[in-house]
Protein backbone atom coordinates (compact mmCIF):
# COMPACT_ATOMS: atom_id res chain seq x y z
CA UNK A 1 0.00 0.00 0.00
CA UNK A 2 2.86 2.37 0.77
CA UNK A 3 4.12 1.95 -2.79
CA UNK A 4 0.75 2.98 -4.20
CA UNK A 5 0.54 6.03 -1.96
CA UNK A 6 3.96 7.19 -3.18
CA UNK A 7 3.01 6.65 -6.83
CA UNK A 8 -0.32 8.45 -6.40
CA UNK A 9 1.37 11.40 -4.72
CA UNK A 10 3.98 11.68 -7.48
CA UNK A 11 1.38 11.52 -10.26
CA UNK A 12 -1.12 13.82 -8.55
CA UNK A 13 1.30 16.50 -7.37
CA UNK A 14 3.18 16.37 -10.66
CA UNK A 15 -0.02 17.09 -12.55
CA UNK A 16 -1.08 19.72 -10.00
CA UNK A 17 2.19 21.64 -10.38
CA UNK A 18 1.72 21.70 -14.13
CA UNK A 19 -2.02 22.39 -14.30
CA UNK A 20 -2.15 25.03 -11.56
CA UNK A 21 0.77 26.89 -13.13
CA UNK A 22 -0.54 29.92 -15.06
CA UNK A 23 -4.08 28.91 -14.14
CA UNK A 24 -5.03 32.53 -13.60
CA UNK A 25 -4.16 35.78 -11.90
CA UNK A 26 -4.23 35.96 -8.10
CA UNK A 27 -5.22 39.62 -8.18
CA UNK A 28 -8.07 41.38 -9.92
CA UNK A 29 -10.09 44.43 -8.87
CA UNK A 30 -12.40 43.65 -5.97
CA UNK A 31 -13.95 47.04 -5.29
CA UNK A 32 -16.76 48.09 -7.62
CA UNK A 33 -19.12 50.99 -8.23
CA UNK A 34 -22.57 50.98 -9.83
CA UNK A 35 -25.06 53.56 -11.07
CA UNK A 36 -22.62 56.46 -10.90
CA UNK A 37 -21.39 59.34 -13.00
CA UNK A 38 -17.61 59.65 -12.95
CA UNK A 39 -15.54 62.54 -14.31
CA UNK A 40 -11.80 62.21 -14.96
CA UNK A 41 -9.64 65.27 -15.56
CA UNK A 42 -6.84 65.01 -18.14
CA UNK A 43 -4.60 67.94 -17.19
CA UNK A 44 -1.85 67.25 -19.73
CA UNK A 45 -4.23 67.39 -22.71
CA UNK A 46 -2.33 64.46 -24.17
CA UNK A 47 -3.96 62.30 -26.82
CA UNK A 48 -5.62 59.37 -25.08
CA UNK A 49 -5.22 56.24 -27.16
CA UNK A 50 -7.50 53.93 -25.15
CA UNK A 51 -9.44 53.28 -21.98
CA UNK A 52 -8.94 49.91 -20.27
CA UNK A 53 -11.70 48.92 -17.86
CA UNK A 54 -12.62 45.95 -15.67
CA UNK A 55 -16.23 44.84 -15.37
CA UNK A 56 -17.96 43.52 -12.26
CA UNK A 57 -20.65 40.86 -11.86
CA UNK A 58 -23.18 42.94 -13.82
CA UNK A 59 -22.65 44.94 -16.98
CA UNK A 60 -25.56 46.32 -18.98
CA UNK A 61 -24.53 49.74 -20.28
CA UNK A 62 -21.76 52.31 -19.92
CA UNK A 63 -21.60 55.64 -21.77
CA UNK A 64 -18.49 57.74 -22.38
CA UNK A 65 -18.46 61.50 -22.97
CA UNK A 66 -15.61 63.98 -23.54
CA UNK A 67 -15.35 67.70 -22.83
CA UNK A 68 -12.85 70.56 -22.75
CA UNK A 69 -14.67 72.72 -20.20
CA UNK A 70 -16.54 70.22 -18.00
CA UNK A 71 -19.80 71.80 -19.17
CA UNK A 72 -20.47 70.83 -22.76
CA UNK A 73 -19.95 67.10 -23.37
CA UNK A 74 -19.83 65.11 -26.59
CA UNK A 75 -20.87 61.45 -26.58
CA UNK A 76 -17.91 59.24 -27.42
CA UNK A 77 -19.03 55.64 -26.98
CA UNK A 78 -22.03 53.58 -25.86
CA UNK A 79 -20.86 50.23 -24.47
CA UNK A 80 -23.38 47.43 -23.90
CA UNK A 81 -23.42 43.85 -22.62
CA UNK A 82 -19.69 43.38 -22.09
CA UNK A 83 -18.48 40.15 -20.44
CA UNK A 84 -18.40 40.17 -16.66
CA UNK A 85 -15.17 40.08 -14.61
CA UNK A 86 -13.05 40.83 -17.65
CA UNK A 87 -10.65 43.49 -18.84
CA UNK A 88 -11.64 45.32 -22.01
CA UNK A 89 -10.19 48.09 -24.18
CA UNK A 90 -12.01 50.99 -25.80
CA UNK A 91 -9.85 52.78 -28.37
CA UNK A 92 -10.34 56.56 -28.16
CA UNK A 93 -7.47 58.32 -29.98
CA UNK A 94 -8.69 61.78 -29.04
CA UNK A 95 -7.76 64.82 -26.97
CA UNK A 96 -9.93 66.16 -24.14
CA UNK A 97 -9.68 67.73 -20.71
CA UNK A 98 -12.50 65.72 -19.16
CA UNK A 99 -13.82 62.18 -19.60
CA UNK A 100 -17.24 61.39 -18.19
CA UNK A 101 -18.27 57.78 -17.53
CA UNK A 102 -21.97 57.16 -16.90
CA UNK A 103 -22.88 53.73 -15.52
CA UNK A 104 -26.28 52.14 -15.86
CA UNK A 105 -27.95 51.00 -12.61
CA UNK A 106 -27.20 47.37 -13.52
CA UNK A 107 -23.59 48.01 -14.48
CA UNK A 108 -20.66 47.34 -12.18
CA UNK A 109 -17.21 48.79 -12.86
CA UNK A 110 -14.08 47.73 -10.99
CA UNK A 111 -11.09 49.64 -12.36
CA UNK A 112 -10.00 51.83 -15.26
CA UNK A 113 -6.74 52.89 -16.86
CA UNK A 114 -5.93 55.47 -19.53
CA UNK A 115 -3.09 55.19 -22.07
CA UNK A 116 -1.22 57.70 -24.21
CA UNK A 117 -0.18 57.31 -27.84
CA UNK A 118 2.90 55.30 -26.87
CA UNK A 119 0.67 52.88 -24.96
CA UNK A 120 2.02 54.10 -21.62
CA UNK A 121 -0.40 54.11 -18.73
CA UNK A 122 -1.31 57.61 -17.54
CA UNK A 123 -1.42 58.34 -13.86
CA UNK A 124 -5.03 59.22 -12.99
CA UNK A 125 -5.14 61.60 -10.02
CA UNK A 126 -8.08 63.92 -10.50
CA UNK A 127 -11.36 62.04 -10.43
CA UNK A 128 -14.80 63.04 -9.24
CA UNK A 129 -17.14 60.64 -7.43
CA UNK A 130 -15.39 57.39 -8.34
CA UNK A 131 -12.21 56.77 -6.35
CA UNK A 132 -12.95 53.04 -6.19
CA UNK A 133 -12.19 52.65 -9.88
CA UNK A 134 -8.59 53.82 -9.45
CA UNK A 135 -7.82 52.27 -6.05
CA UNK A 136 -6.39 49.00 -7.43
CA UNK A 137 -4.13 50.22 -10.22
CA UNK A 138 -1.62 47.48 -9.48
CA UNK A 139 -4.12 44.98 -10.88
CA UNK A 140 -4.22 46.57 -14.35
CA UNK A 141 -2.57 44.01 -16.67
CA UNK A 142 -0.04 44.78 -19.37
CA UNK A 143 -1.99 42.46 -21.67
CA UNK A 144 -5.58 41.25 -21.56
CA UNK A 145 -5.78 37.45 -21.68
CA UNK A 146 -7.44 34.35 -20.24
CA UNK A 147 -5.02 34.79 -17.32
CA UNK A 148 -6.82 37.88 -15.99
CA UNK A 149 -10.31 37.73 -17.53
CA UNK A 150 -13.25 35.36 -17.79
CA UNK A 151 -13.75 33.39 -20.97
CA UNK A 152 -16.45 31.12 -22.42
CA UNK A 153 -19.07 30.03 -19.83
CA UNK A 154 -17.09 31.46 -16.93
CA UNK A 155 -19.24 34.55 -17.51
CA UNK A 156 -22.11 32.50 -16.03
CA UNK A 157 -20.48 30.09 -13.58
CA UNK A 158 -17.70 32.25 -12.13
CA UNK A 159 -20.14 35.13 -11.82
CA UNK A 160 -22.62 32.95 -9.93
CA UNK A 161 -19.89 31.58 -7.67
CA UNK A 162 -18.98 35.19 -6.81
CA UNK A 163 -22.61 35.94 -6.04
CA UNK A 164 -22.90 32.92 -3.76
CA UNK A 165 -19.70 33.98 -1.98
CA UNK A 166 -21.02 37.50 -1.43
CA UNK A 167 -24.66 36.81 -0.60
CA UNK A 168 -25.98 38.34 -3.83
CA UNK A 169 -28.83 36.99 -5.95
CA UNK A 170 -27.38 34.16 -8.04
CA UNK A 171 -27.51 34.68 -11.81
CA UNK A 172 -27.08 31.19 -13.31
CA UNK A 173 -30.12 29.04 -12.49
CA UNK A 174 -30.45 26.52 -15.35
CA UNK A 175 -28.33 23.94 -13.50
CA UNK A 176 -28.51 22.87 -9.84
CA UNK A 177 -26.28 24.92 -7.54
CA UNK A 178 -23.87 22.51 -5.81
CA UNK A 179 -20.77 22.89 -8.00
CA UNK A 180 -21.19 26.67 -8.12
CA UNK A 181 -21.40 26.73 -4.31
CA UNK A 182 -18.22 24.62 -4.17
CA UNK A 183 -16.51 27.00 -6.61
CA UNK A 184 -17.46 29.93 -4.38
CA UNK A 185 -15.41 28.63 -1.42
CA UNK A 186 -11.98 29.93 -2.58
CA UNK A 187 -13.61 33.22 -3.58
CA UNK A 188 -15.09 33.57 -0.11
CA UNK A 189 -11.81 32.62 1.58
CA UNK A 190 -9.56 34.77 -0.59
CA UNK A 191 -10.93 37.06 -3.31
CA UNK A 192 -12.53 37.17 -6.73
CA UNK A 193 -9.70 36.44 -9.14
CA UNK A 194 -9.24 33.91 -11.97
CA UNK A 195 -7.02 31.55 -9.96
CA UNK A 196 -9.65 31.25 -7.24
CA UNK A 197 -12.76 30.84 -9.40
CA UNK A 198 -10.94 28.18 -11.44
CA UNK A 199 -9.41 26.49 -8.41
CA UNK A 200 -12.11 23.96 -7.49
CA UNK A 201 -12.65 22.82 -11.07
CA UNK A 202 -8.96 22.17 -11.54
CA UNK A 203 -8.77 20.52 -8.12
CA UNK A 204 -11.53 18.13 -9.22
CA UNK A 205 -9.60 17.40 -12.43
CA UNK A 206 -6.49 16.72 -10.34
CA UNK A 207 -8.31 14.46 -7.87
CA UNK A 208 -9.53 12.30 -10.75
CA UNK A 209 -5.95 11.02 -11.02
CA UNK A 210 -5.87 9.11 -7.70
CA UNK A 211 -9.45 7.92 -8.27
CA UNK A 212 -8.64 6.60 -11.74
CA UNK A 213 -5.41 5.05 -10.43
CA UNK A 214 -7.24 3.18 -7.65
CA UNK A 215 -10.09 2.26 -9.99
CA UNK A 216 -7.68 0.81 -12.54
CA UNK A 217 -5.72 -0.98 -9.80
CA UNK A 218 -8.92 -2.59 -8.52
CA UNK A 219 -9.98 -3.58 -12.02
CA UNK A 220 -6.67 -4.84 -13.41
CA UNK A 221 -4.69 -5.76 -10.26
CA UNK A 222 -1.32 -4.46 -11.48
CA UNK A 223 0.51 -1.26 -10.61
CA UNK A 224 1.81 -0.67 -14.13
CA UNK A 225 -1.72 -0.65 -15.55
CA UNK A 226 -2.97 1.70 -12.82
CA UNK A 227 -0.12 4.06 -13.74
CA UNK A 228 -0.95 3.66 -17.42
CA UNK A 229 -4.59 4.69 -16.95
CA UNK A 230 -3.53 7.67 -14.84
CA UNK A 231 -1.10 8.78 -17.52
CA UNK A 232 -3.89 8.71 -20.11
CA UNK A 233 -5.70 11.26 -17.98
CA UNK A 234 -2.61 13.33 -17.17
CA UNK A 235 -1.58 13.59 -20.82
CA UNK A 236 -5.00 14.22 -22.28
CA UNK A 237 -5.41 17.71 -23.74
CA UNK A 238 -9.20 17.74 -23.30
CA UNK A 239 -8.96 16.94 -19.59
CA UNK A 240 -6.30 19.63 -19.12
CA UNK A 241 -8.36 22.31 -20.89
CA UNK A 242 -11.60 21.39 -19.13
CA UNK A 243 -10.05 21.34 -15.67
CA UNK A 244 -8.60 24.83 -16.08
CA UNK A 245 -11.90 26.32 -17.26
CA UNK A 246 -13.94 27.84 -14.44
CA UNK A 247 -17.13 25.89 -15.11
CA UNK A 248 -18.69 22.85 -13.43
CA UNK A 249 -17.98 20.01 -15.87
CA UNK A 250 -14.78 18.69 -14.30
CA UNK A 251 -16.50 18.68 -10.89
CA UNK A 252 -19.39 16.71 -12.40
CA UNK A 253 -17.02 14.19 -14.03
CA UNK A 254 -15.14 13.74 -10.75
CA UNK A 255 -18.35 13.00 -8.84
CA UNK A 256 -19.52 10.47 -11.45
CA UNK A 257 -16.29 8.49 -11.77
CA UNK A 258 -15.93 8.43 -7.97
CA UNK A 259 -19.45 7.09 -7.53
CA UNK A 260 -18.68 4.28 -10.01
CA UNK A 261 -15.41 3.53 -8.23
CA UNK A 262 -17.26 2.92 -4.96
CA UNK A 263 -19.89 0.83 -6.76
CA UNK A 264 -17.13 -1.35 -8.20
CA UNK A 265 -15.62 -1.71 -4.72
CA UNK A 266 -19.03 -2.92 -3.55
CA UNK A 267 -19.63 -5.51 -6.27
CA UNK A 268 -16.03 -6.73 -5.84
CA UNK A 269 -16.48 -7.55 -2.15
CA UNK A 270 -16.65 -11.22 -1.32
CA UNK A 271 -19.73 -12.71 0.30
CA UNK A 272 -17.90 -13.35 3.56
CA UNK A 273 -16.76 -9.74 3.93
CA UNK A 274 -18.49 -7.56 6.50
CA UNK A 275 -21.89 -6.06 5.88
CA UNK A 276 -20.60 -2.74 7.21
CA UNK A 277 -17.94 -2.52 4.47
CA UNK A 278 -20.49 -3.24 1.74
CA UNK A 279 -22.94 -0.67 3.06
CA UNK A 280 -20.13 1.89 3.39
CA UNK A 281 -19.21 1.47 -0.29
CA UNK A 282 -22.86 1.86 -1.29
CA UNK A 283 -23.22 4.94 0.89
CA UNK A 284 -20.28 6.72 -0.74
CA UNK A 285 -21.41 5.68 -4.22
CA UNK A 286 -24.86 7.15 -3.53
CA UNK A 287 -23.32 10.26 -1.95
CA UNK A 288 -21.19 11.08 -4.98
CA UNK A 289 -23.96 10.38 -7.46
CA UNK A 290 -26.14 12.70 -5.36
CA UNK A 291 -23.43 15.34 -5.67
CA UNK A 292 -23.41 14.87 -9.45
CA UNK A 293 -27.21 15.25 -9.72
CA UNK A 294 -27.00 18.44 -7.65
CA UNK A 295 -24.38 19.71 -10.10
CA UNK A 296 -26.12 18.84 -13.36
CA UNK A 297 -29.16 16.72 -14.08
CA UNK A 298 -27.05 14.54 -16.36
CA UNK A 299 -25.88 12.91 -13.14
CA UNK A 300 -29.20 11.04 -13.34
CA UNK A 301 -27.91 9.27 -16.45
CA UNK A 302 -24.96 7.96 -14.47
CA UNK A 303 -27.32 7.01 -11.64
CA UNK A 304 -29.26 4.81 -14.05
CA UNK A 305 -26.06 2.87 -14.81
CA UNK A 306 -25.36 2.39 -11.10
CA UNK A 307 -28.89 1.04 -10.57
CA UNK A 308 -28.47 -1.46 -13.41
CA UNK A 309 -25.10 -2.63 -12.10
CA UNK A 310 -26.42 -3.00 -8.55
CA UNK A 311 -29.45 -5.07 -9.55
CA UNK A 312 -27.43 -7.28 -11.90
CA UNK A 313 -25.12 -8.03 -8.98
CA UNK A 314 -28.06 -8.47 -6.59
CA UNK A 315 -29.83 -10.86 -8.97
CA UNK A 316 -26.61 -12.83 -9.48
CA UNK A 317 -26.30 -13.33 -5.71
CA UNK A 318 -29.95 -14.35 -5.56
CA UNK A 319 -29.41 -17.00 -8.24
CA UNK A 320 -26.27 -18.31 -6.53
CA UNK A 321 -27.90 -18.51 -3.08
CA UNK A 322 -31.34 -19.49 -4.43
CA UNK A 323 -32.80 -16.95 -2.01
CA UNK A 324 -32.38 -13.43 -0.72
CA UNK A 325 -30.17 -13.72 2.32
CA UNK A 326 -30.69 -11.72 5.52
CA UNK A 327 -27.73 -9.51 4.62
CA UNK A 328 -29.06 -9.24 1.08
CA UNK A 329 -32.34 -7.82 2.39
CA UNK A 330 -30.47 -5.29 4.51
CA UNK A 331 -28.30 -4.26 1.55
CA UNK A 332 -31.37 -3.85 -0.65
CA UNK A 333 -33.09 -1.72 1.99
CA UNK A 334 -30.02 0.48 2.57
CA UNK A 335 -29.49 0.89 -1.18
CA UNK A 336 -33.05 2.04 -1.77
CA UNK A 337 -32.76 4.48 1.12
CA UNK A 338 -29.33 5.79 0.08
CA UNK A 339 -30.09 6.27 -3.61
CA UNK A 340 -33.49 7.84 -3.06
CA UNK A 341 -33.11 9.94 0.07
CA UNK A 342 -29.52 11.22 -0.15
CA UNK A 343 -29.90 12.81 -3.64
CA UNK A 344 -33.19 14.44 -2.61
CA UNK A 345 -31.79 15.77 0.69
CA UNK A 346 -28.64 17.20 -0.94
CA UNK A 347 -30.53 18.65 -3.90
CA UNK A 348 -33.08 20.43 -1.70
CA UNK A 349 -30.47 21.53 0.86
CA UNK A 350 -28.39 23.33 -1.77
CA UNK A 351 -31.36 25.49 -2.69
CA UNK A 352 -32.50 26.11 0.87
CA UNK A 353 -29.00 27.19 1.94
CA UNK A 354 -28.88 29.80 -0.86
CA UNK A 355 -32.50 30.61 -1.70
CA UNK A 356 -31.94 33.95 -3.41
CA UNK A 357 -31.59 34.04 -7.19
CA UNK A 358 -32.00 36.80 -9.73
CA UNK A 359 -35.11 35.28 -11.31
CA UNK A 360 -36.33 32.82 -8.68
CA UNK A 361 -36.63 32.24 -4.94
CA UNK A 362 -36.13 28.75 -3.46
CA UNK A 363 -37.20 29.28 0.13
CA UNK A 364 -39.43 26.21 0.34
CA UNK A 365 -40.25 22.94 -1.43
CA UNK A 366 -42.87 24.51 -3.69
CA UNK A 367 -40.42 27.11 -4.98
CA UNK A 368 -37.77 24.44 -5.53
CA UNK A 369 -40.29 22.43 -7.57
CA UNK A 370 -41.11 25.58 -9.55
CA UNK A 371 -37.48 26.26 -10.47
CA UNK A 372 -37.01 22.59 -11.33
CA UNK A 373 -39.94 22.80 -13.75
CA UNK A 374 -38.49 25.97 -15.26
CA UNK A 375 -35.09 24.29 -15.67
CA UNK A 376 -36.72 21.40 -17.51
CA UNK A 377 -38.67 23.76 -19.74
CA UNK A 378 -35.51 25.75 -20.49
CA UNK A 379 -33.48 22.72 -21.55
CA UNK A 380 -36.31 20.97 -23.40
CA UNK A 381 -37.22 24.04 -25.47
CA UNK A 382 -33.77 25.52 -26.07
CA UNK A 383 -33.55 26.38 -29.76
CA UNK A 384 -30.69 28.89 -29.90
CA UNK A 385 -27.96 28.01 -32.37
CA UNK A 386 -24.26 27.84 -31.58
CA UNK A 387 -21.30 27.32 -33.95
CA UNK A 388 -19.88 24.55 -31.77
CA UNK A 389 -22.98 22.44 -31.26
CA UNK A 390 -22.29 18.80 -32.10
CA UNK A 391 -24.24 15.56 -32.27
CA UNK A 392 -23.68 12.75 -29.77
CA UNK A 393 -22.26 10.33 -32.36
CA UNK A 394 -19.67 12.90 -33.48
CA UNK A 395 -18.24 12.89 -29.93
CA UNK A 396 -16.91 9.38 -30.42
CA UNK A 397 -14.35 10.70 -32.91
CA UNK A 398 -13.89 14.22 -31.53
CA UNK A 399 -15.32 15.72 -34.71
CA UNK A 400 -16.09 19.21 -33.37
CA UNK A 401 -14.17 20.47 -30.31
CA UNK A 402 -15.43 23.62 -28.60
CA UNK A 403 -13.29 26.72 -29.11
CA UNK A 404 -13.19 28.42 -25.71
CA UNK A 405 -10.78 31.31 -26.14
CA UNK A 406 -8.64 33.20 -28.64
CA UNK A 407 -6.43 36.27 -28.51
CA UNK A 408 -3.99 38.07 -30.79
CA UNK A 409 -1.14 40.36 -29.78
CA UNK A 410 0.89 41.64 -32.70
CA UNK A 411 1.97 38.67 -34.80
CA UNK A 412 1.33 36.15 -32.01
CA UNK A 413 -1.83 34.22 -31.29
CA UNK A 414 -3.24 32.33 -28.30
CA UNK A 415 -6.04 29.80 -28.25
CA UNK A 416 -7.79 27.36 -25.91
CA UNK A 417 -9.76 24.55 -27.49
CA UNK A 418 -11.53 21.64 -25.84
CA UNK A 419 -9.66 19.23 -28.06
CA UNK A 420 -8.49 15.88 -26.78
CA UNK A 421 -5.36 13.87 -27.35
CA UNK A 422 -6.26 12.12 -30.64
CA UNK A 423 -4.47 8.92 -29.63
CA UNK A 424 -6.29 8.64 -26.30
CA UNK A 425 -9.60 9.66 -27.84
CA UNK A 426 -9.68 7.38 -30.89
CA UNK A 427 -8.22 4.36 -29.09
CA UNK A 428 -10.78 4.92 -26.34
CA UNK A 429 -13.66 4.75 -28.81
CA UNK A 430 -12.26 1.61 -30.44
CA UNK A 431 -11.65 0.05 -27.04
CA UNK A 432 -15.17 0.69 -25.74
CA UNK A 433 -16.61 -1.01 -28.81
CA UNK A 434 -14.29 -3.95 -28.18
CA UNK A 435 -15.66 -4.12 -24.63
CA UNK A 436 -19.20 -4.26 -26.03
CA UNK A 437 -18.09 -7.25 -28.08
CA UNK A 438 -16.51 -8.92 -25.03
CA UNK A 439 -19.73 -8.39 -23.07
CA UNK A 440 -21.77 -10.29 -25.62
CA UNK A 441 -19.16 -12.96 -26.28
CA UNK A 442 -17.83 -13.73 -22.78
CA UNK A 443 -20.10 -11.75 -20.40
CA UNK A 444 -16.92 -10.70 -18.64
CA UNK A 445 -17.57 -8.73 -15.41
CA UNK A 446 -15.11 -5.84 -15.93
CA UNK A 447 -16.15 -5.30 -19.54
CA UNK A 448 -19.81 -5.36 -18.55
CA UNK A 449 -19.29 -2.86 -15.73
CA UNK A 450 -17.42 -0.34 -17.90
CA UNK A 451 -19.84 -0.80 -20.81
CA UNK A 452 -22.87 -0.11 -18.64
CA UNK A 453 -21.27 2.99 -17.13
CA UNK A 454 -20.41 4.29 -20.59
CA UNK A 455 -23.61 3.50 -22.45
CA UNK A 456 -26.00 4.61 -19.69
CA UNK A 457 -24.45 8.06 -19.66
CA UNK A 458 -24.29 8.37 -23.45
CA UNK A 459 -27.60 6.73 -24.38
CA UNK A 460 -29.95 9.51 -23.12
CA UNK A 461 -28.13 12.07 -25.26
CA UNK A 462 -29.32 10.19 -28.34
CA UNK A 463 -32.86 11.41 -27.60
CA UNK A 464 -32.07 15.00 -26.57
CA UNK A 465 -33.12 17.57 -29.17
CA UNK A 466 -31.44 20.69 -27.70
CA UNK A 467 -27.97 21.70 -28.85
CA UNK A 468 -25.10 19.82 -27.22
CA UNK A 469 -21.34 20.21 -26.93
CA UNK A 470 -18.40 17.85 -26.94
CA UNK A 471 -17.78 18.46 -23.23
CA UNK A 472 -21.05 16.65 -22.43
CA UNK A 473 -19.07 13.51 -23.29
CA UNK A 474 -16.56 14.11 -20.47
CA UNK A 475 -17.77 11.42 -18.00
CA UNK A 476 -18.04 8.87 -20.83
CA UNK A 477 -14.49 9.71 -21.84
CA UNK A 478 -13.16 8.56 -18.48
CA UNK A 479 -14.69 5.12 -19.05
CA UNK A 480 -12.96 4.92 -22.45
CA UNK A 481 -9.58 5.37 -20.73
CA UNK A 482 -10.26 2.36 -18.52
CA UNK A 483 -11.47 0.50 -21.61
CA UNK A 484 -8.20 1.34 -23.40
CA UNK A 485 -6.20 -0.08 -20.50
CA UNK A 486 -8.32 -3.24 -20.73
CA UNK A 487 -7.47 -3.62 -24.43
CA UNK A 488 -3.77 -2.80 -23.96
CA UNK A 489 -3.54 -5.57 -21.38
CA UNK A 490 -4.77 -8.03 -24.01
CA UNK A 491 -2.28 -6.70 -26.58
CA UNK A 492 0.57 -6.79 -24.05
CA UNK A 493 0.04 -10.54 -23.68
CA UNK A 494 1.27 -10.81 -27.28
CA UNK A 495 3.62 -7.81 -27.48
CA UNK A 496 5.26 -7.57 -24.07
CA UNK A 497 6.28 -3.89 -23.95
CA UNK A 498 3.45 -2.51 -26.07
CA UNK A 499 2.08 -0.36 -23.22
CA UNK A 500 5.45 1.45 -22.91
CA UNK A 501 5.53 2.35 -26.59
CA UNK A 502 1.91 3.41 -26.42
CA UNK A 503 2.34 5.85 -23.55
CA UNK A 504 5.34 7.45 -25.27
CA UNK A 505 3.10 8.14 -28.27
CA UNK A 506 0.39 9.54 -25.97
CA UNK A 507 2.85 11.94 -24.32
CA UNK A 508 4.18 13.04 -27.72
CA UNK A 509 0.70 13.97 -28.97
CA UNK A 510 -0.15 15.79 -25.75
CA UNK A 511 2.89 18.01 -26.27
CA UNK A 512 2.12 18.31 -29.98
CA UNK A 513 -1.41 19.61 -29.30
CA UNK A 514 -0.46 21.66 -26.26
CA UNK A 515 -0.41 24.96 -28.26
CA UNK A 516 -4.15 24.47 -28.91
CA UNK A 517 -5.02 24.30 -25.18
CA UNK A 518 -2.42 26.44 -23.43
CA UNK A 519 -3.84 29.94 -23.99
CA UNK A 520 -0.27 31.22 -24.30
CA UNK A 521 0.87 33.49 -27.13
CA UNK A 522 2.87 31.75 -29.84
CA UNK A 523 3.52 31.63 -33.56
CA UNK A 524 0.18 31.09 -35.38
CA UNK A 525 1.82 28.45 -37.58
CA UNK A 526 2.24 26.23 -34.52
CA UNK A 527 -1.53 26.37 -34.00
CA UNK A 528 -2.60 26.16 -37.65
CA UNK A 529 -0.73 22.90 -38.23
CA UNK A 530 -2.92 21.18 -35.62
CA UNK A 531 -6.11 21.48 -37.67
CA UNK A 532 -6.40 17.94 -38.95
CA UNK A 533 -10.10 18.38 -39.77
CA UNK A 534 -12.00 21.41 -41.12
CA UNK A 535 -14.28 21.21 -38.07
CA UNK A 536 -11.32 21.65 -35.72
CA UNK A 537 -11.66 25.40 -35.42
CA UNK A 538 -9.19 27.17 -33.12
Amino acid sequence: MKKHIIIILILTFGYALFSFSRLGSFTNPNTFIENKEIIIENKDSAIISKLRYFTGHNFKKMKLYTSFDNKKYTELEDIKDTSVFSWNDIFINDTFHYLKIVLDKETSLGEIALYDEQNNQIDIKNILNGKKIIDEQDTVPKQISYYNSTYFDEIYFARTAYEYANGLPAYEWVHPPLAKIISSIPIKLFKMAPFYYRFMGNLAATLMIPILYLFSLKLFKKTKYAVLTSLFLIFDNFHFAMGRLGTTDSILAFFIITSYFFMYLYISTKNEESLKKKITYLFFSSLFIAFSISTKWTGLFAGLGLAIIFFIHFFKNYVENKKITKNGKKILLYTILFYSLIPIIIYISCYLLFPNMVYYKTRNIKEIIDITKSMYQYHSTLTESHPFYSTWYSWLFMYKPVWYYSNEVGSLRATISGIGNPIVWISGTISIFYLFYICFKKKEKKALFLSIGYICFLLPYMNISRGMFLYHYYPCYLFTMLATTYVIIQITKVKKNFYLYYIVIVIFFFLYFYPAISGELMNPNMIDRLRWLPSWIF
